[in-house]
């Protein structure tokens, strides 16, 4: 079964994913680090996260077997070669197909990051590499479908805990733009 998801949303799904992995690779570094990245995530910067979520569950049932990384993101000549007729195609789409064991995993990994959050210790350092790794696999699925996307680039800059304050961020609204986050 096929899921298409507008512009919108598989933006904002991309960019909560990506300020979720770089939030948890400053979190891995110390038990410091994890307080002030669960501080980071007050209210108001984990609805984002929680509007998301609640919407990829609305578009599918949530699989009882483990969805490996690998099994959705997969590697090869086939997909190099997609990726020049993706960028192209991409200049006319309004929508883009993800396969229901991809926003599977996606809501799988990012039920995980919130789960994660709300543990008063932190995790043990392999279970949040494991996470990081998902979190980053999220964001390049959405990736390959939005090639060529100008503000897909923007979602690599996503605000983050524990960011540079040299180099240029976006706020989720201002990749998705204000309607975004109205209409989900």
């Amino acid at each position: 079964m096929v899921v298409a998801l507008d512009k919108c949303l598989a933006l904002k799904a991309a960019c909560v994913a990506r300020q979720a992995e770089r939030s948890v690779a400053f979190g891995l570094l110390s038990d410091a680090q994890w307080s002030l990245m669960r501080d980071y995530y007050d209210e108001q910067r984990l609805r984002p996260v929680l509007d998301t979520i609640d919407i990829l569950d609305g578009l599918t049932s949530i699989s009882n077997e483990h969805i490996s990384r690998e099994s959705v993101f997969r590697y090869g000549l086939l997909v190099a070669l997609q990726y020049p007729v993706t960028r192209l195609l991409n200049c006319f789409r309004k929508q883009w197909r993800f396969s229901n064991r991809e926003i599977q995993f996606m809501t799988v990994v990012l039920h995980s990051f919130v789960a994660d959050l709300q543990l008063a210790d932190k995790p043990e350092p392999r279970r949040l590499v494991e996470l990081r790794m998902n979190l980053l696999t999220c964001h390049e699925i959405i990736g390959r479908r939005l090639a060529g996307v100008p503000e897909f680039e923007k979602a690599l800059n996503v605000q983050h805990f524990c960011q540079a304050d040299h180099l240029r961020s976006y706020t989720i609204e201002e990749i998705c733009g204000g309607a975004a986050l109205v209409s989900a």
